[in-house]
């Protein structure tokens, strides 16, 4: 049987492997640009073809179990033809970047998750996650947008 020493000196080897909540969990903005378009309420000249962003980096393994996106101020109507494709990626420059999930502001589709509406959560909660949700350490994870027609 261990002694006591012996169990504390594991705990401690143990707790080094383990993230801790402050590295698991964040509330924080992460990404802020101003649409060239102030008038109105779409804005549809704010990015255009693909926009990155870098939402974190990892120095140990985590397993992305959701997402979601607001807008502090400006709405986005949903639409089948100008629309926004979203996607969340991860990796390195080593193995690339593929894709964990992917909505857009669709009305219709496999992908379709409806207009953005100001101070309300966007979520990824119903986007096929596939196997790449796992995210390995040393990995950085991505948020895309992508402009559909007009945008």
């Amino acid at each position: 049987m261990p002694t006591t020493d012996e169990l504390a000196t594991e705990l401690d080897t143990l707790k080094t492997q383990v993230p801790t909540i402050e590295e698991l969990f964040f509330s924080q903005t992460h990404i802020s640009w101003a649409s060239s378009s102030t008038s109105g309420s779409t804005p549809n000249s704010g990015i255009s073809g693909s926009t990155r962003f870098t939402l974190a980096a990892f120095n140990k393994p985590v397993r992305v179990l959701g997402m979601a996106v607001s807008f502090d101020y400006w709405n986005m109507a949903g639409s089948d033809t100008n629309y926004w494709t979203c996607s969340l990626e991860r990796g390195n420059d080593a193995i690339g970047f593929p894709d964990m999930a992917i909505r857009s502001t669709r009305l219709t589709g496999t992908d379709a998750n409806g207009g953005i509406t100001r101070r309300t959560p966007w979520t990824f909660d119903a986007a096929a996650w596939n196997t790449n949700a796992d995210i390995a350490a040393g990995e950085i994870l991505l948020h895309v947008f992508g402009v559909c027609g007009a945008g």
